[in-house]
């Protein structure tokens, strides 16, 4: 089930980056400002979408770890009626993300949950 639910979100993930250039950086954006409102809270993270529940964080580890995230998420699970962020069972996957100038960096992915 658990391999089942990283397929999935994985699935997801991959899909939303066939959307158009200049859609995709708003749609991405846009969901990262409603998870992540204050700017701070963003510092070294590419994108962050909710997805069934859970929140799906692709981050630049070279400028933040993944315990730091979950702490920025604290805000946002109390929004969302409580629980603490932890990291879903899901293994983190190395992922690439395309910037505006078009190179492409390395980053990873993870699930995080407010439980």
């Amino acid at each position: 089930m658990k391999s089942v639910l990283t397929a999935a979100f994985l699935g997801i993930f991959a899909l939303s980056a066939c959307e158009s250039g200049a859609s995709n950086t708003i749609t991405r954006v846009s969901q990262t400002l409603s998870i992540l409102p204050k700017a701070a809270d963003r510092v070294g993270i590419y994108s962050a979408r909710e997805i069934r529940g859970s929140i799906l964080v692709q981050y630049f580890p070279g400028q933040v770890r993944e315990s730091e995230i979950l702490q920025r998420l604290k805000p946002y699970c109390a929004r969302k009626g409580g629980g603490t962020p932890r990291h879903s069972s899901n293994p983190t996957v190395r992922s690439e993300a395309t910037l505006a100038n078009g190179s492409v960096i390395s980053t990873r992915t993870f699930v995080a949950q407010c439980k």
